[in-house]
């Protein structure tokens, strides 16, 4: 019965090793490390911001599984025991894995630890609910339940706007609002139609907002106009979709977004200069690589 399932993790397996470009991340930190484990159970951060009004005592989700699994035990629930024991089981072995507790200083709630951990609170609540689903409810109960979640739900969102701002200017992660990403991309849009663009490469160097151009480009404008499902959007200074480099090789009209380039070396090219960020290559006919090469810079995914 389960060697089909082998058999499909084996090819599964084997397409990353023939489509190494593919490959976001290798296997690196996901071994189990008592060191980590440790530092992980000491953090009382580890859950942060995933505990209701109380972000800093997330370490409690652990006590809150144990106790809700002894007491389904003591209910003779079995199924519900072992499901409740499971989830707490494999919440402990993740705190020792490196690779999950991975964190950048400042980034506030947009890469800490707890990014990963998104779903324990919907653990949590599958587990009230396999506890006490057997033990009779009275009716003013469950209506004093409902009050209590729509009045701390209109209480968390009374200043929610103010407290996104906060959040956001506490934070060295790039943020962009969703009406500049819209315009930005229908900027971008006007000038693959009036330059039939087939390529757009932006940089970091120059600012992080080309991040978001790169990755925004498709999704905002793909459904709009026909011409755009073949326009590649790509970052030059590291790009999670590692495959694009190499489908980007034969394209002939390409825009070079945040990209400085030195006057003298644009002379044998057919280019047109848009603005001191922006530049398009016309009737290229080298592989993009060694057109980027001999403008001095390299066109591969160098970060990640």
């Amino acid at each position: 019965m389960v060697i089909p399932f082998f058999v499909i993790d084996f090819f599964a397996k084997q397409f990353y090793v023939t489509h190494s470009e593919r490959v976001l991340h290798k296997l690196i930190g996901i071994s189990i490390d008592s060191e980590t484990f440790l530092k992980s159970i000491k953090n009382a951060n580890i859950f942060e911001n995933l505990f209701p009004f109380l972000s800093n005592v997330g370490i409690l989700y652990l006590a809150l599984f144990l106790a809700l699994a002894i007491f389904t035990l003591y209910k003779s629930n079995k199924k519900e025991s072992i499901f409740i024991f499971s989830a707490l089981s494999l919440l402990i072995i993740t705190l020792a894995i490196p690779k999950i507790q991975e964190s950048y200083p400042g980034t506030g709630i947009f890469f800490s630890s707890s990014r990963l951990y998104l779903t324990v609170p919907i653990l949590l609540i599958l587990s009230l609910y396999f506890s006490f689903r057997f033990i009779p409810q009275k009716p003013y109960l469950t209506f004093a339940l409902l009050i209590i979640c729509i009045s701390t739900i209109t209480i968390k969102n009374m200043n929610i706007q103010e407290d996104s701002e906060q959040v956001f200017l506490a934070s060295s992660f790039p943020v962009e609002r969703n009406k500049k990403l819209i315009e930005s991309a229908a900027r971008t849009r006007i000038l693959i139609n009036e330059y039939d663009l087939d390529l757009v490469v932006n940089t970091t160097f120059s600012t992080i907002k080309y991040v978001f151009d790169s990755y925004a480009f498709n999704p905002l404008m793909y459904h709009d106009m026909e011409k755009d499902s073949n326009v590649i959007s790509v970052n030059l200074d590291g790009d999670r979709r590692t495959w694009l480099f190499g489908e980007s090789e034969n394209c002939t009209n390409i825009l070079l977004n945040g990209i400085k380039v030195e006057p003298s070396l644009l002379n044998n090219f057919d280019h047109v200069v848009i603005s001191d960020t922006q530049l398009i290559i016309r009737n290229n006919d080298l592989k993009v690589s060694e057109l980027f090469r001999r403008i001095n810079w390299e066109f591969k995914n160098t970060h990640l």
